[in-house]
This record gives C-alpha cells, structure tokens and sequence, in this order.
C-alpha cells in the first residue's frame, strides 16, 4: 500500500491520456523546466499488512528523500517490488525494492538526462518491461 501525503501534485496519478512524465512538474509549467524547486514534492511511503488485518500495517520502506512511489510490480516470488520514482532530476527511473533487505537499487539506464521510464512489470522468466519516453 502507498501512502501518499494529500497535498501531492494530482494525487499522483496523470490523466488518462498522459504518462507519468506529467506528474514530475506542477500543472502548466514546462517539462523542461523540472527543477526541484518548482516540480511535485511528494512524501510517499510503501507500507505492506496482512489482508485480515489491514490496520496493523508495516512500513517496509521510505525514500531517503520525499519522493513519489508509484506503478508498483511485484514479483512472482514475492521477493522485489518494483516501482517507478524521481530521479534528482526530476525525471522518472525504475527502481526494485528487495522485501527482505528493504535495499534499493536502480534499473533503468540512464544513456540520456531527459528520458522517462515508468510503469515496469516483471516477466514470468524474470525479465522486466518499462515504458520509456525515449
């Protein structure tokens, strides 16, 4: 479960004909303007709970810094969640998340500063599929 803070830029979620591009700078202002300054801060925190007892939840890992947690993917094994976040740039990466550690670490590639990547999911064969705004 995330928990996001009420006061995040659009609740976190793009219109239904946009990416996840838009939501890294406030409405109207220009993405190549994606400074920390004026794009989203978001306060996102990824919490896990047993369904029987959903208000004894535990918190299983929070950025470093405020950040957006989004597109979660879990694995078939259960042991990585994947999820797309913000970059120091203000652009999205992919990051997985290992359950037991609670480490991070980032897997898209970064051949270029202003290129996107959101939405992954792992293949059955452990391969993972993004979409990139390259």
């Amino acid at each position: 479960m995330i928990k996001r803070d009420k006061d995040s830029s659009r609740a976190g979620l793009p219109q239904n004909w946009q990416g996840n591009s838009t939501l890294a700078c406030k409405p109207w202002s220009s993405n190549s303007k994606r400074v920390p300054k004026i794009c989203a801060t978001y306060k996102d925190e990824l919490y896990t709970f047993d369904i029987t007892k959903p208000q004894e939840k535990k918190l299983l890992f929070k950025p470093a810094k405020n950040n957006i947690i989004c597109d979660l993917d879990i694995s078939f094994d259960g042991k990585k969640i994947l999820f797309s976040t913000l970059n120091e740039k203000m652009y999205f990466r992919m990051d997985e998340l290992d359950t037991k550690s609670g480490k991070t670490k980032t897997i898209t590639p970064t051949m270029h500063e202003k290129i996107d990547y959101y939405d992954g999911i792992y293949l059955p064969d452990d391969r993972i599929l993004f979409c990139s705004t390259a």
